[in-house]
């Protein structure tokens, strides 16, 4: 019987690219133990490589998989964000002669059998829980740029331990913070906190933006916290007493906060509205939306950036940080201003 790579893969359960990298020497991601049972299984079958599959193997790869993290099964490239970010991730690759590979995966599985079947030169990937991470990273046999994948102190540094991995995030409580301090200024005290779905205990880009909005009120001698969680089960109509007792909201995306928009005004609710991330949707929506404008089309870019760096090794630093600003619209109402005009 002819033994093949992918044989020798399935019996030690691995990947078919890992059991490439320990033919060519590249095994430096492999586990001690996964190295000696490939090579046990190459030596019982008395395994020689194919010198053709070999020099394909070698060939240098020019695919980028750019790989976005999501509960949910249909891709989310109508969402702007995402839509941004692969732009950026395009254009820059194109521009250097990569070719993407665009993926929406909802779970470690669907990794293996995407770097089982494609020959990857490297991977961006989006919005990677936290608690998956250690397990995602360790599957990877090569560089790979995070973008909005937020870790804690002791896992980011044992993560920027291995030159491989990089980083492209946003320092999400500071701009949640703005944004917040933007509604105080303008009067604002009883302001909520809407969201998808986050754990309070477990770093996200949520559970940042949260941080900041509680920093900010903090601050500012304000202690009511509002939080809003709105998912697939659980509409905006849970909230509407809430919301009701409030004088304005900070959004944790705009795509939510327009969806926020359109509820407030069936329900004829007047608040005030500032989002995060500055879509181009943000500014046609009425009123206009107040925002963080986060440029995602340049997360893309330095990524990728980055990432062909990396893999012609050439280091560029491993953790970027992308700004925010500002932009102020007609969603948010000066309320001190209201009530003078109104003496």
């Amino acid at each position: 019987m002819k033994v093949t790579i992918k044989k020798i893969a399935e019996e030690a359960g691995v990947s078919v690219t890992t059991v490439s990298n320990v033919i060519n020497n590249r095994s430096h991601r492999v586990s001690k133990e996964k190295l000696a049972l490939i090579n046990s299984i190459i030596k019982k079958y008395n395994y020689t490589p194919n010198l053709n599959a070999r020099s394909l193997v070698k060939a240098p790869s020019k695919l980028i998989g750019l790989i976005y993290y999501s509960k949910r099964h249909s891709k989310d490239i109508v969402n702007p964000f995402v839509s941004e970010i692969l732009s950026g991730v395009e254009y820059e690759a194109k521009k250097q002669d990569y070719f993407v590979l665009f993926h929406n995966v909802q779970n470690v599985e669907d990794l293996i059998k995407i770097q089982t079947n494609w020959q990857f030169a490297g991977f961006v990937i989006v919005g990677v829980p936290s608690n998956l991470f250690k397990e995602i990273d360790s599957l990877l046999e090569v560089p790979v740029v995070y973008i909005d994948t937020v870790l804690d102190a002791p896992d980011l540094r044992t993560a920027l331990s291995n030159p491989n991995t990089m980083f492209v995030n946003t320092e999400d409580a500071e701009l949640e913070a703005i944004a917040t301090n933007h509604l105080i200024e303008n009067g604002h005290k009883k302001i909520g906190f809407v969201s998808r779905g986050f754990l309070e205990n477990e770093p996200s880009v949520n559970e940042q933006r949260y941080a900041g909005y509680k920093k900010a009120l903090t601050e500012n001698g304000i202690s009511e916290l509002h939080k809003i969680e709105r998912s697939k089960e659980i509409g905006f109509e849970t909230y509407l007493e809430v919301l009701k007792n409030l004088t304005a909201v900070v959004v944790s995306e705009d795509f939510l906060a327009i969806e926020l928009i359109n509820f407030l005004k069936e329900q004829q609710i007047e608040l005030s509205v500032v989002g995060i991330d500055d879509i181009a949707f943000a500014s046609l929506v009425e009123p206009p939306l107040t925002t963080i404008r986060i440029d995602h089309t340049e997360k893309g870019v330095i990524a990728i950036n980055k990432l062909i760096a990396n893999i012609s090794e050439s280091f560029t630093g491993q953790y970027t940080s992308v700004n925010g600003e500002l932009i102020t619209r007609q969603s948010v109402k000066n309320i001190n201003a209201s009530a003078e005009l109104k003496e």
